[in-house]
This record gives structure tokens, C-alpha cells and sequence, in this order.
């Protein structure tokens, strides 16, 4: 896999995150826009795959699994790593307590970005119960228990939200996207369309995140929404999202060594195998992924697996 770039090379990046947007519910107007590829999660929550994308580590070297841990200050970040480079917002919520960055932050837009710069933005459409769900102009609920309860019997309502989240959620993004071209950014902007995880919508019998390590959890979309790069592969890892952003910064070689994924500017292998990590409550399990599909290491016991809970 490897981004074709006609033109000069790009002065900042933006990535937006779809929480919970698995691969096979990409929106239509995403596949318009460019090339989806296939990517493959290091984690099945948020904690563990954020930490992947803003540090380019599997989850053993970054040591997040869950929102009870917290990003060691000595790991270079997309945040802090890159000299001369602004941030005009990091992650916030839950997810910035995990990062460090704080859960009051994430109050930046791209309107206020300033090159060169990294924006990474988390959006919740996708997420259950299918993010602002209440806040749309024709919502039907006024509380997540409320959805819930009308959502439990009726599972083709509730795929039909989550595609119309994930619909949104591009339409979000794209806005973005328009912002960028009228201040004149976007040709110098690599701008990638992304999720951290996936979700399950009734598969296993189970509406959830964060319990398993299978396909629909591990396998997200990503986009390289610019009209000047072209993606010709079918296959990358959130490892390597921080060692292209270094590569767009000038600051390759400084990390070569160290992290596991590649400079997609450079070029990446389609044949790979991409580590995953599930080690959260009394659940631990390792998978090892590439295109067409994984294997899952237990390292719990049959009595762990059966216990415990994950994220609706």
C-alpha cells in the first residue's frame, strides 16, 4: 500500500476519527470521494486504538487498554512530537484523560488551524447509542435508556441508525473538508477519513465494543480524501498513521527505528500481519490480522470469557 501524492508534498495533516464505524458501513459517498481501505484496529475500544494512532505503538509498548490507564508523558505523540508544527486541538472527554491531553480540551476547529498543523478530531455519530442521536431535527428519544428500550426488539431500526450515523458522520467530515478549501489549505492537507474501532450490531448476539477481538471490531475504513493522493494497495494499519504524519513533517528517519508501521508515503507491504490487543476487565487476548482475516490467542481462561462485560 502506498499514497501516490501529485504535486508538492503536504504541510499539514488532519484525521478524523468515526468512533465505532466498522469497515463493512462505510457510507457510499465515502467510496465517491476516494479509496477505501481496509485497515486494522490495535484495539476494540477507544482507549487502546487512539493511543495507537497518536503514537504509531502496538498496545504493549504504549501499555492503554482501558480508560483506567493513561498514556506515559515519554512517548512522542502526534501532539508534541514535531517541532514547529501547531495543534490547534487535542482529544478530549474520556478518551483525553486516556491521552493526557484533558478532558476539557477538544473546543479547536480547523477554521482556527494555523499550518503547518495536525488536527485530530473525534466523532461520536457512530458510537451507540449512534452519537448525537437525540440531537438530530427529526430525533425520536430523549435519552440513551429511552433508545435503548424502543431498540432492543428491533434490530433493522437500529442498523438503520447506525447507517445513518456513519452517513452523517462523512457528511461532518466532508464540511470539514470544505472549511480547509476555503481557507485555502485543503491541496496542502492530508486528510484521512478513519475509525478507531468497529462495533457489533447484533452479531454473536451482542450490541457492544471492547468485548472481542473478531472482524467486525478489528477491521475500520480509511480514506484519503484529497484529490491529489491516490492509495494504491488495499490494506494499512493505525501503526502507521504516526510514522506518514512524520514523513509529512520531515521527521521520518527520527522514528524509523522505533515503530512498528510505515511512512505510507513511502510505501507499505499489502501482506502483513497487524498485532491487536484486548486486555481489559478479566478478558486478555492477542490476534494477529491482515487483509482476509485474523487469529485470536486466548490468554484468559473459558471462566474469564464468560465473565465480564464490554461497552454497548
Amino acid at each position: 500500500m502506498r499514497l501516490h501524492v501529485e504535486g508538492e508534498e503536504f504541510e499539514n495533516v488532519y484525521v478524523f476519527v468515526a468512533d465505532a464505524l466498522r469497515f463493512d458501513y462505510v457510507p457510499e459517498r465515502a467510496r465517491e470521494r476516494g479509496e477505501v481501505v481496509k485497515t486494522a484496529a490495535s484495539g476494540t475500544a477507544s482507549p487502546t486504538s487512539f493511543a495507537t494512532m497518536v503514537t504509531g505503538r502496538y498496545p504493549p509498548q504504549h501499555g492503554v487498554y482501558d480508560f483506567s490507564c493513561r498514556l506515559d508523558d515519554s512517548i512522542p505523540t502526534l501532539y508534541d512530537a514535531f517541532d514547529g508544527v501547531s495543534v490547534p486541538s487535542t482529544i478530549g472527554g474520556n478518551v483525553g484523560g486516556v491521552l493526557g491531553t484533558g478532558v476539557d480540551s477538544g473546543e479547536g476547529s480547523v477554521s482556527d488551524a494555523e499550518p503547518p498543523f495536525v488536527f485530530v478530531e473525534r466523532n461520536l455519530l457512530t458510537h451507540a447509542a449512534y452519537g448525537e442521536l437525540f440531537q438530530w431535527d427529526d430525533a425520536e428519544f430523549d435519552s440513551h435508556e429511552e433508545y435503548w428500550n424502543a431498540r432492543k426488539n428491533d434490530r433493522e431500526g437500529m442498523l438503520s441508525d447506525y447507517e445513518r450515523g456513519a452517513r452523517m458522520a462523512f457528511e461532518v467530515f466532508e464540511e470539514r473538508l470544505d472549511t480547509l478549501e476555503d481557507r485555502g489549505l485543503l491541496d496542502d492537507t492530508l486528510a484521512i477519513f478513519t475509525a478507531d474501532h468497529g462495533d457489533l450490531l447484533g452479531e454473536y448476539g451482542l450490541v457492544a465494543h471492547g468485548l472481542l477481538s473478531c472482524p467486525e471490531l478489528v477491521y475500520v475504513p480509511t480514506v484519503f480524501a484529497n484529490d491529489r493522493v491516490t492509495a494504491r494497495g488495499e490494506f494499512v494499519a493505525q501503526v502507521d498513521f504516526f510514522p506518514t504524519a512524520a514523513s509529512v513533517f520531515g521527521e521520518a528517519e527520527d522514528y524509523a527505528d522505533e515503530l512498528p508501521g510505515y511512512d505510507l508515503l513511502a510505501g507499505a507491504p499489502d501482506h502483513r500481519l497487524v498485532y491487536n490487543r484486548l486486555k481489559r476487565r478479566a478478558r486478555d487476548k492477542f490476534s494477529a490480522w491482515d487483509a482476509s482475516g485474523g487469529h485470536v490467542f486466548q490468554r484468559d481462561s473459558p471462566v474469564d470469557r464468560c465473565s465480564g462485560g464490554g461497552e454497548r
